[in-house]
């Protein structure tokens, strides 16, 4: 059931207790009834004169037209401009006040009571008009009278031509009444209601977008990386804006169907741009030139409906070149689900049927209603006037079609949704292990040798970090440290870190050389498939006291409160043959060496300042765990690690 046909199913169930005359007078006098219908022959005349409003004006040579039909049905085919209606009201003795209640009249109008204008809808001058869907009420008796009363009323109609072919001048079905004030106040109000309850599906459609769309932007906002919930958020919002603004221009007259329409396909634009992104994310295609060339298309489509304004091109034109450049964006969604469907893809298997659905039966609704503006289509009633019955309301194909497809959707985004959560489970798993692995791997405690006292804190950034040290005794009384940080974080840096102790237990097993075990560790590196670096310190302690450095990019060792002066120096794993840079000096008695990693210097306060060498410098003498600490509480960034070594050469054994 189509608009029209529910509006005159409800005015025939009014009617069924009015008395309706075929003639341009109406009598109150004549009917038993309160309520008369004006359904009949209103007199009519193409054109415009200020002296058709005048009762004592002779409209008898002017031509009946129905007032349940427009004009362009009654002879007066693409008529645009003014024109005007006329027709006569007899009132009895004693009558009430009384009002008049007339249907929709395209695209505005005037209405004179005896040459008195006493009311108007929409536009009555040549520009952007209102549409007026909907009927309205005027009183043209305002006080009871007790004299019979002659009333004469004319309408000046007038209908943009920009609507010729968009929607038929003047009335646009029956249903006029006039009545006693009070009742048909009444009526009226009864007859909005149930206009607005041939919107419920929309009203119901747009809540349902709206509460989706916000609770899947919520859950694009908990997984920033996932942007398919974006796009799909953005065409469920925009998807109940655009319903929230049909219902306001079809229930308030508030938005010109220029304006309204040029809403609209942005809207629809913005809802297709999100549509080829959501698809080619989440159904895992390349973004090649068809791809490009319907976002392109889709964008533009919004250019031709400010075309129609200044007359440039028609409407249906209008509409057709916009449905055109929107046409590339449905085929490659659809022809992408239906690859998918015949690889046996089973999210394209989900969405496959509610998509073809949706954005078939859109593009044909769109080229029947263009091609229907330059001609009527005679099965154009069986594309859009199709409803289903839903007691106590109906719904339209669209809203089928629409919720279908959303459903579809939401069954796809759960089923991804389970789908990650299981990876993510899987990938926790995997860095649980990594971090036991790595826990193994850095040493609990340090190793206990005569002479040296070694301190050591590692508070990792992640789950699983990139920094890693090991002291490991010469066997001769001295010990080899090692300090270093791999590039990148998370499992990555975990695997390289693994890589790296496994080769540095080697090398120290064989010689205690600082340079050699850094040379031997950037062969490695630079052999193994894998992208990424490390800086790297290790530090030969001998029991005199002598120390052997070699660095490759990393950070001196502090000693007495300052740096220690080392050349500059490449990373390992960058260039094979790179060179560290060595140095050789000797403790004192009571020196501590502290060694840290970046995420000391990187430490970053929540103004964006740097924890900084001066500060570490200056806190370089304290026991590791408070420099740690000190780093964190200003604001980790990056892995932390400490270690420090105090120097007490044991005295030599007295001979016996």
């Amino acid at each position: 059931m189509s608009l029209r046909t529910l509006r005159r199913c409800l005015t025939l169930l009014i009617l069924l207790t009015v008395s309706p005359l075929i003639a341009q007078t109406f009598n109150l006098g004549n009917s038993h009834q309160r309520i008369l219908s004006l359904n009949g022959k209103w007199r009519f005349h193409p054109g415009d004169n200020p002296q058709w409003a005048s009762p004592t004006f002779n409209d008898s040579a002017w031509p009946l037209l129905d007032s349940d039909e427009s004009w362009i049905y009654q002879g007066y085919p693409n008529l645009s401009g003014y024109a005007w209606y006329r027709f006569t009201i007899q009132t009895p003795a004693n009558s009430p006040a009384l009002s008049i209640n007339l249907p929709p009249v395209f695209t505005g109008y005037q209405i004179f009571e005896n040459g008195r204008l006493i009311g108007s809808a929409g536009n009555t001058h040549p520009t952007f008009a209102v549409i007026i869907p909907r009927s309205r009420l005027f009183p043209i008796l305002g006080t009871p009278s007790k004299s019979p009363q002659t009333i004469r009323i004319a309408l000046r109609v007038w209908h943009s031509p920009l609507w010729s072919n968009y929607a038929g001048g003047g009335p646009e079905y029956g249903g006029g009444l006039i009545g006693p004030s009070s009742l048909l106040s009444h009526l009226h109000s009864l007859g909005h209601d149930a206009g607005l309850n041939y919107y419920a599906d929309e009203y119901v459609t747009a809540f349902l977008s709206g509460i989706i769309g916000f609770v899947i932007l919520v859950l694009f906002l908990l997984r920033p990386t996932e942007r398919e919930y974006l796009w799909f958020a953005l065409i469920q919002l925009t998807d109940c804006i655009g319903y929230t603004i049909t219902l306001i221009h079809y229930g308030r007259d508030l938005i010109p169907i220029p304006i309204f329409d040029l809403f609209t396909a942005i809207l629809l634009t913005i809802i297709w741009v999100a549509s080829l992104y959501f698809f080619s994310i989440t159904l895992r295609e390349r973004r090649g030139f068809w791809f490009r060339l319907s976002l392109v298309l889709a964008i533009l489509s919004p250019i031709f409906t400010p075309l129609y304004w200044p007359g440039w091109i028609s409407v249906p034109v209008s509409a057709l070149l916009s449905t055109a450049c929107i046409l590339p964006s449905t085929l490659w969604v659809v022809a992408l689900l239906i690859r998918r469907s015949l690889r046996r893809d089973p999210d394209a298997l989900i969405l496959l049927a509610p998509a073809a659905l949706k954005y078939g039966y859109y593009i044909l609704q769109t080229v029947v209603a263009a091609i229907a503006q330059f001609h009527p289509v005679s099965f154009s009633s069986w594309v859009f006037g199709v409803y289903i019955p839903v007691y106590p309301f109906h719904l339209t194909l669209t809203t089928i079609f629409n919720l279908l497809f959303l459903i579809a959707l939401l069954i796809f985004l759960i089923r991804r949704f389970s789908q990650a959560r299981g990876r993510e489970e899987h990938f926790n798993n995997q860095l649980d292990a990594a971090r036991h692995i790595q826990q193994m791997l850095i040493p609990e405690s340090a190793p206990a040798i005569p002479g040296f006292d070694i301190k050591a804190i590692y508070i990792p950034a992640d789950i699983v970090g990139g920094d890693f040290f090991q002291q490991i005794p010469d066997g001769k009384g001295g010990i080899t440290l090692i300090v270093g940080d791999v590039s990148g974080k998370g499992l990555p840096a975990a695997m390289m870190v693994s890589l790296i102790i496994g080769v540095i237990h080697s090398e120290a097993a064989r010689t205690t050389d600082p340079a050699e075990i850094l040379t031997a560790l950037n062969e490695r590196l630079i052999a193994q498939p894998h992208e990424g670096f490390a800086t790297c310190l290790v530090a030969h302690l001998s029991p005199s006291g002598l120390l052997r450095l070699a660095c490759a990019g990393h950070i001196p060792p502090f000693r007495g409160g300052s740096a220690v002066e080392m050349e500059g120096s490449l990373p390992i794993g960058v260039t094979p043959g790179a060179e560290p840079s060595t140095l050789t000096l000797q403790l004192e008695p009571s020196d501590r060496l502290t060694f840290i990693s970046d995420g000391v210097l990187e430490a970053q306060s929540p103004t964006g300042e740097l924890f900084g060498f001066e500060r570490t410098a200056q806190i370089s003498t304290q026991p590791a765990e408070e420099i740690a600490q000190a780093a964190r509480n200003f604001g980790q960034e990056d892995d932390i690690t400490v270690l420090t070594i105090d120097f007490q050469p044991q005295p030599e054994p007295v001979p016996a």
